[in-house]
Order: structure tokens, then C-alpha cells, then sequence
């Protein structure tokens, strides 16, 4: 190539576009390629550099316009080596023109040697990238002639050092960021999977008791309708969630589950909506909450009774305008989320009594979803037995499987699981961890009398629910002195949830607050 005029500033900003014009090392490599070789002549141009844990060099791309040359892209270097390059890249400095490889130093022909590279016949123009010290890698420019590089185009090449120093930091930063993505996609994938392994993409009872629940999941599942899930404690509520989500277009996004009764009360705006760095004493970095954290997917609020009153109004308005704001925070955050609730309690009653929000309500009670207790669905019971035993033997890498006699397994239909299936699997567990036989006959949990346990005498005094239920709160608010909430309160005393013991006393007459008096319940 005959040498002309080149403008210098021109040839630096037009270079320095495409060089940093994008985070794909190949792409800007290729686009600098393209524009550069109108200036320096070139067959191939390769960006490299050399990874201290392995001591390998690591080619990161390399761009030529027709077929690209046969190579290695990591290439093992002994110690000895290493430190010959080393000393060389010292000495020969920023840039190093060489055009015949038989009169240049043995070690740049080890080192190609090293990558599969012939240079016996090419020269080669190489710029060292270095930045505060450090060594960053090498470009490394190949013509298929000897004798083709000059001062001038050695000159041009330096120019574009800081250019090059500063996308090549980029790129290994950029490279090592898409490496770790890729690593948490395949754990994330791995630990769904194992996660379906364990639970079963299957609900027990679909074809049978839960027949007409999942008819419903089926048909609310490819909708993003918010689903308000139904019944008792431990009937399967997060497992009909679980059903939706994964029966939904978003199944491939986070499923995140809160328990809105087990977060306290102080700490569950940041819990929900998240809070940013000095929000409050302690909040020493910014937090992102399970409404972010469940962006593009499911969020599971269960037992959304229990929300108080200051949450339910925050999440009526993230449900009205699809953004949030972080406590302490000021800036709008968009959250793409479909929301599905459970709760065993009467929210409709609660609606009544003002202990929920009549518009809260309307929002997630879009598609209600009742399942039935498990005493109401006894032909489940066998499958779910033997499922539970069936998991317990995989666990103890058991072979031989326990057998259960069918005047068992009748005791078992009989009992009225007021604990629904969460009783059921701990019976089971229970039974399987205390019997040393082959044969489970469940004599410890459930007497032989159990069938008509229920059944009371003609002397029995049963008292009405309420009476007793009264006379455990006033037993407690008299043990706290009237206090209802904190540390010694009453609903610490009882065990259950301030707000749900406040609605608790307000349906039953129990007076608290200043119309009670001094010795009101605070």
C-alpha cells in the first residue's frame, strides 16, 4: 500500500467509533477492521490477552475479510515462557513491527505456535494495551507478506492505544458479566427442575376431588387475571398457586411467595415495595422487594388478611398503576406482575366489619378459587398417602416400599383432618420416622375409636365457639394488662397475628382501645 497523507484526528475519532461503538468485542472489532484497513494494510486483526489463573492466552476475537485463519483460542504457557514473553513485551515496548518471524525473537514464535498460527511467511504490527500499570492484552494486526509494515502505519496504530485499553477493559468486563448470566440461567433452570422433581408438576387429586378446582386453574391460567385462592389451613392453597403459574405464559418468570401473616408489621412495606439506602435507622443499602423481585412472573400473597391497613392501601395502588415506589424513595418503578392471594379467613365479613378495603378486595377477587376441605374429598386420601410414603422412601434410598393395610387406610378416610393435608403428610411423616415394621397401621395418631371420635354424649356440655373464643382473649388481655401488640402483648400470648386478634375482638363485642376505659386493651 503506498503511503498518502492521513489526517490524524481524523483517522483517531473515525476509529475510536467503531472501536468503542459496541460492548460485542467481535462487532466493534469487525467495524474498526472495515475502516481501518483503508489506512493500515491488513489480512486479519486479532484482540487477545493473557489469563493469569490459567496462564493461557486467550484470543477474544479476531476479524479478517475473507475465511478466518486456522487457530487456537486458549493456548497453555510453561513458566518459562511466560516470563521470556514477558521480558520481551517490556523491551520492544508500545508497538513492534515485524516483518520476517526469522529474524525476530524465538519466544513471538512460540507464542503463534502455541495458537496454531503459521506466521512464516507474514508480518505482523502489534500494539501492547496497558492501563495504570497493568497489563490489558494485545492487538495484533497480520499481513500475508513480509515487509509490509512501516513507522508510519506502527504511528497511527499507537494513536488509538487509550481507545483500544479502554474498550478492551469493557469487553472482559462485559464477557465475564454474560459468563456469570449464563451461569445463574442454568442454576436457575436446574433448581426449577429439581424443584418440580420434589413438588411434582402434577396436583394430586386433579382427576378426582380437585376435578373441579383444576377445571378452573385450566381456565384462569392463560389469563393475567389476578386469582384469589379459598380454604382452610393446609388444604393445598400455594400448590393451586404453584398450578397456575406453571400452567401460565409466564411459568419461565420468578414465583415468589409472601406470607403476609409472618412478616412483622414494621417491616413489611420494605418486605412488599422495598426501600432505598437511609430510608430508616438500618438501611444501610438500597433493597429491592418481592414485587421487583417477582417482576415478569407470579406473586403468591398468602394469607392476605392479615395485610394491615397502611400495606393494603399501598397495594391497591401498585395494583392500579403497575409501579411502585420504594420507601424512602420518590421515583416510579414499573412491575409487571400477575397477582395471586390465598386466605382462610371470611374476607368478606372483614369488608363489612372495615378490617379489609372493599376496593382491595374487588382487585384480587377478580377469579375466586375455593378448594374443599380434605374431609370433603376423602377418595383423595390413598393417592395422597402413598405419595407421601413414596417421597419418604426416596429419601432413605428405601427399596421395598412399607405396605398399609386397607382397615388403615380406611381409618384414615374416616378421620376429619381438621389440619386438612399438612396434617395428613405429618401423620404420615411421623408414622414412617417411630415404625420400625414393614407395616404402617397408624395406631399412634389415630386410635381405633377414631371414626366416631367426634361423637359426644348425651352429658357432653359443649359450649358455643365464641364463648370459648372469648374467654381465651379476655384470659389473655387480662394476663397483658390490656396490651394487644409487642412483646408480652396478648396476641403474642395467643399466638396469632395483632390485626387478626383486633378483628378478632371487634366480631366478638371485646371492648379495647379508649372506649374501654383504663384498662382497654391498647
Amino acid at each position: 500500500m503506498k503511503e498518502t497523507h492521513i489526517d490524524d484526528y481524523h483517522f483517531f475519532r473515525e476509529a475510536t467509533l467503531r472501536i468503542c461503538g459496541s460492548l460485542h468485542v467481535q462487532d466493534a472489532l469487525d467495524a474498526f477492521r472495515v475502516y481501518a484497513e483503508t489506512c493500515i494494510p491488513m489480512d486479519e486483526i486479532r484482540i487477545a490477552f493473557f489469563d493469569e489463573r490459567s496462564s493461557s492466552g486467550i484470543i477474544l476475537a479476531d476479524s479478517s475479510p475473507g475465511e478466518p485463519s486456522h487457530f487456537t483460542r486458549s493456548a497453555r504457557f510453561t513458566q518459562s515462557e511466560l516470563q521470556r514473553y514477558r521480558k520481551a513485551l517490556l523491551r520492544d515496548g508500545t508497538t513492534l513491527i515485524i516483518n520476517d518471524f526469522d529474524h525476530a525473537d524465538e519466544i513471538y514464535r512460540i507464542a503463534h505456535a502455541r495458537h496454531k498460527t503459521d506466521v512464516s511467511a507474514r508480518s505482523k504490527l502489534r500494539l501492547n494495551l496497558t492501563r495504570e500499570g497493568h497489563a490489558l492484552g494485545v492487538v495484533t494486526l497480520f499481513s500475508n507478506k513480509k515487509h509490509t509494515y512501516t513507522q508510519q502505519h506502527a504511528r497511527l496504530l499507537e494513536l488509538l492505544h487509550d481507545p483500544f485499553a479502554m474498550a478492551m477493559s469493557n469487553w472482559r468486563q462485559h464477557l465475564t458479566l454474560t459468563h456469570y448470566q449464563k451461569i445463574l440461567k442454568d442454576d436457575c433452570q436446574f433448581y426449577r427442575e429439581a424443584l418440580e422433581k420434589r413438588a411434582g408438576k402434577d396436583v394430586i387429586g386433579a382427576e378426582t376431588g380437585l376435578k373441579g378446582v383444576m377445571a378452573m386453574v385450566g381456565k384462569v391460567a392463560g389469563t393475567n387475571s389476578p386469582v384469589m385462592i379459598l380454604g382452610e389451613t393446609g388444604v393445598g392453597k400455594e400448590v393451586v398457586a404453584n398450578a397456575i403459574h406453571n400452567a401460565s405464559e409466564r411459568r419461565n418468570g420468578p414465583f415468589i411467595k409472601v406470607n403476609c401473616g409472618a412478616i412483622p408489621e414494621s417491616l413489611i412495606d420494605s418486605e412488599l415495595f422495598g426501600h432505598e439506602k437511609g430510608a430508616f435507622t438500618g438501611a444501610t443499602q438500597s433493597h429491592r422487594g418481592r414485587f421487583e423481585r417477582a417482576s415478569g412472573g407470579t406473586l403468591f400473597l398468602d394469607e392476605v388478611g392479615e395485610l394491615p391497613p397502611q400495606v393494603q392501601v399501598r397495594l391497591l395502588r401498585v395494583l392500579q398503576h403497575r409501579t411502585l415506589e420504594r420507601v424512602g424513595g420518590t421515583e416510579p418503578i414499573p412491575v409487571d406482575v400477575r397477582i395471586i392471594s390465598a386466605t382462610h379467613r371470611d374476607l368478606t365479613s372483614m369488608v363489612e366489619e372495615g378490617l379489609f378495603r372493599q376496593d382491595l378486595w374487588f382487585r384480587l377477587d377478580v377469579f375466586p378459587i375455593n378448594i374443599p376441605p380434605l374431609r370433603d374429598r376423602t377418595m383423595d386420601i390413598p393417592d395422597l398417602v402413598h405419595h407421601f410414603v413414596g417421597d419418604k422412601c426416596r429419601e432413605l434410598k428405601r427399596h421395598t416400599p412399607w405396605k398399609i393395610p386397607e382397615e388403615a387406610m380406611e381409618r384414615l378416610k374416616h378421620y376429619p383432618w381438621p389440619g386438612n393435608v399438612r396434617e395428613l403428610q405429618n401423620v404420615v411423616e411421623r408414622e414412617l420416622i417411630l415404625n420400625s415394621d414393614e407395616t404402617l397401621t397408624f395406631d399412634r395418631f389415630l386410635p381405633r375409636s377414631a371414626p366416631h371420635a367426634l361423637e359426644t354424649s348425651s352429658q357432653t356440655v359443649v359450649e358455643p365457639l365464641d364463648t370459648v373464643v372469648t374467654r381465651a382473649i379476655e384470659a389473655a388481655l387480662k394476663a397483658a394488662r390490656g396490651k394487644v401488640q409487642g412483646k408480652g402483648g396478648a396476641a403474642a400470648l395467643l399466638k396469632i397475628n395483632a390485626n387478626t386478634l383486633r378483628a378478632r375482638m371487634q366480631k366478638l363485642g371485646i371492648r379495647f382501645g379508649r372506649h374501654g376505659g383504663d384498662n382497654a386493651p391498647r
